[in-house]
């Protein structure tokens, strides 16, 4: 194989078609995915800076494929080399997204959250990619993330919230009781990624919980 092929494709990256670029993203990343160490670090960062494209199909997919690729370089990534993995800086440059007014927080979240670190890892190797990932933040990206976990502090105390209105007003006044428990899906439902999906979530758990109670009387 011509290893000059992903440096051949990097020139198309500035198509004025988003749909060719995105279309480079993807070849370079799938190649990137499944022939490691092919793709240089320099050329995988010129799939970072589309984090920055003027599209956002093009923003949101460089995001995706950035954090497969990732996925997969810790998954290859031997215990001694964690630390000097050169794909560490690619959750910073996550991260950043945070600060695109076109992309929802709780999107940047999920990636973060979900998409970066295999789900095979034990939480000790969880742990030691998330030292070696936090030991190269720059302060903008440490704000970043500090942003992400106050959300996810807010949903924490919102969900105690609900929990607590269960508890004490379930069967003191029903239309105040409903009316608060519908406010307080609505403000978790924000910091998810499909925040219609995730309300129409919580009232089907909360209906759940009202046939298990009324099962159980």
């Amino acid at each position: 194989m011509d290893n000059r092929f992903p440096d051949a494709l990097c020139d198309r990256l500035l198509d004025f078609d988003e749909n060719v670029r995105k279309q480079v993203v993807d070849a370079i990343c799938d190649v990137s995915c499944h022939a490691w160490g092919f793709v240089s670090d320099e050329t995988t960062r010129l799939i970072a800076e589309h984090l920055r494209d003027k599209s956002l199909l093009v923003r949101s997919y460089a995001m995706e494929r950035l954090a497969e690729i990732f996925r997969l370089h810790c998954l290859m990534c031997s215990e001694a080399s964690i630390s000097s993995s050169e794909s560490n800086w690619i959750p910073g440059k996550i991260l950043k997204c945070f600060y695109d007014k076109d992309i929802r927080p709780e999107t940047i979240k999920v990636v973060m959250f979900r998409s970066l670190l295999p789900t095979e890892f034990s939480t000790r190797d969880i742990v030691k990619h998330w030292i070696a990932i936090f030991s190269r933040f720059d302060k903008v990206e440490v704000k970043s993330l500090e942003k992400i976990m106050e959300q996810k502090q807010r949903l924490q105390q919102e969900m105690q919230k609900y929990m607590t209105l269960r508890k004490v007003y379930r069967d003191t006044d029903a239309l105040e009781f409903q009316k608060n428990v519908l406010k307080s899906f609505r403000v978790m439902s924000r910091w998810f990624a499909d925040p219609v999906k995730a309300e129409e979530c919580f009232k089907i758990l909360d209906q759940l919980k009202d046939v298990e109670k009324s099962t159980r009387s």
